[in-house]
């Protein structure tokens, strides 16, 4: 509750799965809780697993897949379902919703941010703790917090390991004496302090990117070995084409100062520009 007779609004977009899962935890963790889910299609829950039966003719009708009705489902759990809308678009700082129904009709839903629980509170820290406990118990909850805080610790320690390793390795620098380590450590922590000063929501997006970049030189890479051993490198090559398009269409796509701000068709142009040229290299160098 918040406040004297102010309750929490939620709005979950999709149902099925992940949407109906969500909307009947957040009731049983505050019954008072107003819950809305609005999903496009008609169905609010099947059975995914049976659709290889279906699709096989040993499930006869659609109908014996539905496991929960959204009448039903309001019934067990007390949140609002409303099939036939479709989310257009999110505004986030005004905290409300667009929608459009089946006919075309269009109208807005409001919700509550995670903003102002968290501006009330310690920030983000207090929201995993107080999911933690109340949604898994506290040995859960207990678990849940080593994995936010131990995980990622754990996870940065191996990391900057792995690259003084990489670094010395590349520099053929020695590194038994504890001085040497210190002189190849020292600059990776400051250019890591200083990455960690970006606003994390664009640094997470460079990441994202990154591991795309990543597995576009390894497809490469992979190809090449392929063709090298007069292996099938199709299996590899058209992946390789397809990532490449992706991650340099990002680049081209994304506004300043993330990327170069171009429009949609320029910035697939030049995507398909770059593959076509790499897959030429790729004949010419490699299969010659």
């Amino acid at each position: 509750m918040k406040g004297e007779d102010h309750f929490m609004k939620y709005v979950i977009l999709g149902g099925v799965a992940a949407g109906t899962k969500a909307a009947a935890k957040l009731k049983r963790c505050d019954r008072n809780a107003e819950v809305k889910v609005y999903t496009k299609g008609t169905d609010i829950s099947y059975a995914g697993c049976g659709l290889p039966y279906y699709i096989g003719g040993d499930i006869p009708t659609r109908e014996a897949l539905i496991v929960n009705t959204p009448k039903k489902y309001s019934g067990l759990t007390g949140a609002d379902i409303f099939t036939g809308c479709e989310a257009v678009s999110v505004d986030s700082a005004g905290k409300t919703v667009s929608l459009k129904k089946a006919s075309g009709e269009t109208f807005t839903e409001s919700y509550e941010g995670l903003q102002e629980y968290m501006a009330s509170h310690s920030g983000a820290g207090a929201l995993v703790n107080e999911l933690s406990r109340s949604w898994l118990g506290t040995f859960g909850g207990v678990l849940a917090v080593l994995g936010v805080i131990a995980a990622p610790i754990t996870t940065g320690d191996t990391a900057l390991r792995s690259a003084r390793l990489m670094v010395a390795d590349f520099l053929k620098f020695d590194q038994r004496k504890i001085w040497k380590r210190i002189a190849v450590t020292a600059p990776i922590f400051i250019l890591v302090f200083l990455i960690m000063s970006i606003d994390f929501s664009v640094l997470w997006r460079y990441f994202a990117w990154s591991n795309q970049t990543l597995a576009v030189f390894t497809l490469w890479a992979v190809t090449c070995y392929l063709a090298r051993k007069k292996l099938p490198y199709i299996i590899s090559l058209l992946p390789a084409i397809f990532m490449t398009v992706v991650s340099v269409s990002y680049l081209m796509y994304a506004p300043r100062p993330e990327g170069l701000g171009l429009s949609l068709v320029l910035s697939l142009s030049a995507a398909i520009a770059v593959a076509a040229v790499l897959t030429f290299i790729f004949y010419r160098k490699v299969l010659k």
